[in-house]
């Protein structure tokens, strides 16, 4: 097999959302990697979707689970490239000004259908300085499932305005490989988000949010 490294091998440093787009569009090219190597995992807490949520999209959209792996790890799984995209062109579906700590309720999706999210979090005049200085704080966001369950994670939030995948929440390999299979969805989606920091001062008091629905195309035969 040829080795066929995205142009930011290490995708957890992918800090900007220019370094986010240099992998989206390795994956998204036609002459992109046939198979890749996949698991489910991040450091320091955060959210996949929220790290490199361009790169994600390209993924979901490009490519289908080959095989799943039992025996080496339960976290890895192989996918394979498609000859059309998953999903329809967003379209899109209103705004919200939101507050920290606020819960927000996603706008309702059909079973297929998929929610992207562009989240603006602006600096204040201390955090520009502080970022400047020495770094920006971290900003968490608090996930609300169908079934209950609430998860807190890690964003990376100069990334979140180029558009994150927020109706789904996957919490294992388990749960993701759906969304690479017909259904494009995970089985417990998300109800409703809210973002926290441990220095609000640092930021915008609010946070300005544009939802955009995304339809799930029948596959041609």
């Amino acid at each position: 097999m040829r080795w066929q490294p995205l142009p930011v091998i290490q995708a957890y440093s992918a800090y900007t959302p220019a370094l986010d787009r240099l992998n989206a569009q390795a994956l998204e090219d036609p002459a992109g990697p046939e198979a890749i190597l996949l698991w489910w995992d991040s450091i320091d807490a955060r959210e996949p979707f929220y790290e490199t949520p361009r790169s994600w999209w390209a993924l979901l959209n490009w490519y289908d689970v080959k095989a799943r792996s039992h025996n080496w790890t339960q976290n890895m799984c192989v996918v394979t490239r498609r000859s059309e995209p998953r999903f329809d062109p967003p379209v899109p579906a209103g705004t919200v000004v939101a507050r920290w700590g606020q819960t927000i309720a996603l706008p309702a999706v059909g079973n297929d259908e998929a929610l992207m999210m562009q989240t603006e979090i602006g600096e204040s005049l201390k955090g520009m300085v502080k970022r400047e200085l020495f770094r920006a704080p971290m900003v968490m966001v608090r996930a609300t499932l169908e079934s209950g369950f609430i998860d807190t994670q890690h964003v990376i939030r100069a990334n979140l305005p180029d558009g994150v995948l927020v109706s789904d929440w996957p919490k294992s390999l388990g749960d993701l490989t759906p969304m690479f299979g017909p259904a494009g969805v995970s089985r417990d989606r998300v109800v409703s988000i809210s973002f926290h920091t441990q220095e609000a001062d640092e930021f915008q008091r609010t946070i300005r949010i544009r939802w955009s629905r995304v339809k799930i195309r029948q596959r041609m035969k």
